[in-house]
């Protein structure tokens, strides 16, 4: 389908106070950055110093799209997202939220080792102003991540039908 594994796409909505620690958290992974795809879905202004700042660092990527929206809906920003992406693989990101560094890596290999995964739900940890862990949410990885008709192949399309 493309050049690049994984597309990152990153919303956000009337706000840039968050999005420079998101963006850090996509540059600190371990999975090699040429093979990505970085996309920004925002509403704000588009001379925002901190996305100025993610724009200087952007070449590290093997492609960045800087898309800004007129979209009020969460849902409208990821469709906006996935249309523009052309990555085999999707990963999403709000602008106040993190990845763990070795994110990318273990969805990449959860990928490659199972035959017409169409969907992976991660663990999530809630985060406190400081960075402290107020909550985690573990998911039970025995459970099936197969979708009846969707897979890596069809995902995209699929997903465009029903959003």
């Amino acid at each position: 389908m493309s050049n690049y594994d994984i597309s990152i796409i990153i919303t956000a909505h009337l706000r840039d106070k968050y999005l420079d620690k998101a963006f850090e958290s996509v540059l600190a992974q371990d999975f090699d950055k040429k093979r990505t795809e970085l996309i920004i879905v925002y509403k704000f202004d588009h001379d925002s110093d901190k996305l100025k700042t993610i724009k200087e660092k952007a070449n590290f990527f093997g492609n960045f799209i800087d898309y800004q929206t007129s979209s009020d809906p969460l849902s409208f920003k990821i469709r906006e997202g996935v249309e523009t992406s052309k990555g085999n693989i999707l990963c999403f990101l709000e602008d106040d939220d993190l990845f763990e560094p070795n994110k990318l890596k273990i969805v990449y290999k959860t990928f490659m080792e199972t035959d017409n995964l169409g969907y992976f739900h991660n663990d999530h940890y809630i985060i406190n102003e400081e960075g402290q862990v107020t909550y985690k949410s573990l998911i039970n990885r025995k459970k099936s991540t197969l979708i009846d008709g969707i897979n890596s192949e069809n995902f995209r399309e699929q997903f465009l039908k029903i959003n």
